[in-house]
């Protein structure tokens, strides 16, 4: 839902961050491959016994 961001202005191919199906940040390429590596990097060790 791009209109939790009223005041941007979206076209395709741009880069957002969506979180629960909202977007809460519009991001370039690089923006949005240093989140997704954060969000592996929360992610890792999951797979492991504790």
């Amino acid at each position: 839902n791009i209109g939790m961001l009223p005041d941007e202005t979206f076209d395709a191919g741009d880069w957002v961050i969506i979180h629960m199906g909202f977007v809460v940040e519009k991001t370039d390429a690089q923006g949005a491959a240093a989140a997704m590596a954060g969000l592996r990097l929360m992610g890792s060790g999951l797979d492991e016994d504790p």
